[in-house]
């Protein structure tokens, strides 16, 4: 089954056994959707609108300083119809190899970062689930 969250101005449709948690303060809010295993998908809303690309480069710059064996590709994505900035990666992480998506985008209401991970052995299980919340992501004016 599939639930809706609609807050802060975004939505979203997620599997309903995965978790969902939210952390707030003046200028962003973190919404973490969390697999019953550790597959996650992160949507940060920054409502001050910094610059797409200064929010994908220090997610990678925190993916640098965390994991030495980090191979990042430029991705290609739509996002709430808008054009995304995106980055694919691939590391090691305790043994098992992860991969990561990293995109971020602005609207005339605020600007956004997406990011969902899973490693190799939920991968296959969890990629398309990630992608559908992505899809799913729209905005409304409160």
């Amino acid at each position: 089954m599939v639930e809706t969250y609609q807050s802060h101005g975004v939505s979203f449709e997620y599997p309903d056994d995965w978790e969902i948690t939210e952390q707030q303060d003046a200028q962003e809010v973190t919404i973490t959707v969390q697999s019953p295993e550790t597959s996650f998908w992160l949507l940060t809303v920054f409502f001050d609108r910094p610059d797409p690309e200064k929010i994908a480069e220090a997610a990678l710059d925190a993916f640098r300083q965390e994991y030495e064996d980090l191979d990042i590709y430029e991705g290609d994505d739509n996002i709430c119809d808008e054009n995304a900035v995106a980055w694919d990666l691939e590391f090691r992480a305790m043994e098992v190899y992860n991969s990561a998506w990293v995109r971020t985008f602005q609207t005339d209401l605020f600007s956004a970062l997406v990011l969902y991970q899973a490693n190799d052995l939920e991968l296959e299980d969890t990629t398309d689930t990630m992608r559908g919340m992505t899809r799913s992501l729209g905005y409304y004016y409160e």
